[in-house]
């Protein structure tokens, strides 16, 4: 993840703003019921943010803006929700995924307070797969959840999709 989206991400958090309800509609018409609980369980700024990804998702894709596609701009994000931490806590959370091995961040998930937080965040594209395969949501939406913070090479889409993704989310 770059520097630049980082810090927008940051200073945006620091004054969470509301979903426009024009987006929020459009988006949740596009989503399953199980989805739709997914998105509306995240905090208010993790939802302006699926909004913005799948509006960019749309704009960048046109026609091959499928459902399950905006879906998967939408809600790559969703295994965040269960670390509750606010925006330091992110912050903290994401210097930690960088520093520390995914062994010692696999045991923090398993234990408490706010170390099993930091490591569910730190785990949230594992995370975010797993509820929404459970969701039963399309296999595009489980993938870009789970590959969403991989390299290039290790990404299972199409690449054009993949690509507009990634951009969509910065």
């Amino acid at each position: 993840m770059d520097a630049l989206h980082l810090a927008r991400r940051f200073f945006g958090s620091l004054r969470p703003p509301k979903p426009k309800l024009s987006g929020e509609a459009w988006l949740r018409a596009l989503l399953s019921a199980t989805e739709d609980a997914l998105f509306l369980a995240q905090p208010s700024i993790d939802r302006v943010h699926s909004i913005e990804c799948a509006l960019k998702a749309r704009d960048l894709l046109g026609i091959q803006a499928t459902g399950s596609v905006i879906a998967a701009s939408a809600l790559h994000d969703v295994g965040k929700t269960d670390a509750r931490l606010g925006t330091m806590g992110r912050v903290t959370a994401t210097v930690i995924g960088r520093v520390v091995s995914p062994r010692v961040l696999e045991r923090w998930e398993v234990g408490s307070g706010l170390r099993q937080r930091l490591g569910i965040y730190c785990a949230h594209p594992q995370r975010g797969a797993q509820l929404l395969a459970a969701a039963g949501s399309h296999p595009t939406v489980v993938a870009w959840a789970h590959e969403h913070h991989m390299a290039r090479d290790e990404w299972t889409l199409a690449a054009s999709i993949a690509e507009a993704l990634w951009q969509a989310d910065r």
